[in-house]
């Protein structure tokens, strides 16, 4: 009976308690912002500056206060360097799933992002996955990673 009440505190602190659960719809707002930011500025500005972000593009890693910009920097070269034309950076919907803790939410979405390389476009399917953070200041994404599953030909089955 005991090792079951063990089981179920352990379970809710790692799932956050319901009764202290923080409502993740301002979180989930700052990440749509994010997504959608038309400019290098925008985005940086939903970034702590202890972000931590890892993305398929060369360095991988990028950490501290301008962890988003160098992002935004390295993404953009690695288009130019691959020839490819980017038509849509990253379009989420709603997440697949999100865990509140404390001050903190976690929120992976499902993500399609379009492409032209060598005259073809392409759709770059993956999963976005961030950790949001209240903060004195508000929400800010404390933690990115954009995992690319594949790129496919647009149109294509999957």
């Amino acid at each position: 009976m005991l090792r079951g009440v063990a089981s179920a505190v352990l379970a809710s602190t790692l799932m956050g308690s319901p009764a202290h659960a923080v409502d993740p719809s301002a979180a989930l707002a700052v990440v749509q912002r994010f997504a959608a930011a038309p400019d290098r500025a925008t985005y940086a500005s939903f970034c702590a500056p202890d972000m931590i972000y890892v993305d398929h593009v060369p360095p991988y890693v990028f950490s501290g206060p301008s962890a988003c910009e160098d992002e935004w920097d390295a993404a953009e070269r690695w288009a130019q360097q691959n020839r490819l034309e980017v038509t849509d950076w990253g379009r989420i919907t709603a997440p697949s799933f999100v865990d509140v803790h404390d001050d903190s939410v976690y929120a992976v979405y499902p993500v399609r992002a379009t492409l032209t390389r060598n005259g073809r476009r392409e759709v770059e399917e993956g999963f976005w996955t961030f950790v949001v953070q209240r903060r004195a200041s508000g929400w800010l994404i404390r933690a990115a990673t954009f995992s690319t599953v594949q790129f496919v030909p647009d149109g294509e089955p999957r």
